[in-house]
């Protein structure tokens, strides 16, 4: 059975750590969030989704900024796992707001446990081999 240690409100240490491991991911999350809305809703000003797909990167690398794998499984585990869950309620919004189809949900929701497991992957392999 796989555990993983979270980090919530340790030390500062470990909120630097945290923060890093963050940053990784956040910008890489935020542009793709950002061009699969752009895609789906074109009516829709870029500022609004500017802000959309930075609230939904931001909740996705705060998840994922707390965990303090100590393997490669643990952290693409973990990665899946936080990616199912957020991705589930963004396709359920988007479904309803941008009236998309049953398609574009599923892929959200695949492609977004996939990319939180890779992310969580690279973080985990990055950090890794410089000690952090």
């Amino acid at each position: 059975m796989t555990t993983s240690t979270i980090v919530y409100f340790g030390s500062l240490a470990d909120s630097k750590k945290g923060l890093q491991r963050t940053l990784v991911a956040f910008f890489v999350l935020w542009a793709i969030m950002f061009f699969l809305y752009k895609s789906k809703a074109q009516n829709t000003s870029i500022v609004k989704l500017a802000i959309a797909s930075f609230a939904i990167a931001l909740v996705l690398v705060s998840a994922l900024g707390v965990q303090l794998p100590k393997s490669l499984k643990e952290a693409a585990l973990y990665g899946a796992l936080v990616g199912f869950v957020v991705s589930v309620s963004i396709a359920s919004t988007t479904s309803v707001l941008f009236d998309t189809s049953l398609q574009f949900a599923l892929t959200t929701v695949g492609g977004m446990t996939a990319l939180c497991s890779i992310m969580a992957s690279l973080n985990y392999k990055y950090f890794s081999k410089i000690k952090i």
